[in-house]
């Protein structure tokens, strides 16, 4: 895809639209020390949330996402698209 095995470099900080950030505090995909790090990159960031229970797959089988964080991340959309 990249014609290489990693993909390539990019800059976060160059990003200019609204970013918004969730993590889920039980993560083992996204640890926390490298969303610290992604979260420090962001320049653009307007909203950040973590769950502290939460790991990678809470966001998408999580009995309970509905009621935690999709409203917040259609909200997000109304405002900034």
């Amino acid at each position: 895809m990249y014609n290489q095995t990693t993909p390539p470099f990019y800059k976060i900080e160059a990003i200019t639209v609204p970013v918004a950030m969730w993590s889920g505090g039980q993560d083992w995909i996204c640890q926390p020390m490298e969303i610290a790090q992604l979260r420090s990159q962001t320049t653009n960031l307007v909203y950040n949330k973590e769950f502290p229970d939460w790991t990678h797959w809470d966001f998408i089988w999580g009995i309970d996402a509905h009621q935690h964080a999709y409203k917040e991340i259609l909200g997000l959309m109304e405002k900034y698209l």
